[in-house]
């Protein structure tokens, strides 16, 4: 039987470092909490009908779904170089576009690290897929939701 292929997830070190100290921080601290939490409930009577017990066991089944959602994301993750291409642009960049003579800076990232309102756009987002191998000077229309874009590259540097 052949196994499955696993879809790898692109992350900097610096966001594969913090899944693993949350990972490893919800394994030593969260499940201890959960276990004392329900160790002083269970010393109660009647757990069954202890809507604060109830609420921990839930607590403890999101804190073991969240356990496994940070395994399985870390066995998949593959580091994005830490340095970036400054001819072109790649991911890990900050790339300053021109558009309506407004300056916009975007730092090109893995879409988990996407975060929009502060500039982090995806490599696979609208703007961040024309992006992507564009060099200084290169003028990119874009498809965004709202509405059709043009924009020139003006600038690539490092993050």
């Amino acid at each position: 039987m052949e196994m499955p292929i696993r879809k790898t997830i692109k992350l900097t070190s610096e966001c594969f470092r913090q899944l693993k100290n949350e990972l490893d921080e919800l394994i030593t601290i969260g499940r201890k909490l959960i276990a004392d939490k329900l160790e002083q409930y269970r010393s109660d009577d009647n757990t069954e009908e202890n809507v604060a017990y109830s609420q921990v066991l839930e607590e403890k089944q999101f804190l073991e779904e969240r356990i496994r959602e940070l395994e399985r994301m870390l066995e998949r993750a593959q580091i994005a170089p830490e340095k970036c291409d400054l001819d072109k642009v790649s991911l890990g960049c900050t790339v300053v576009v021109s558009r309506n003579g407004r300056k916009q800076s975007y730092t090109i990232v893995p879409s988990l690290e996407a975060d929009p309102g502060n500039g982090k756009i995806s490599e696979v987002s609208p703007m961040g897929k024309a992006l992507v191998g564009r060099k200084v000077g290169e003028e990119i229309t874009v498809n965004t939701p709202g509405a059709k874009c043009t924009c020139k590259v003006v600038e690539i540097k490092a993050r």
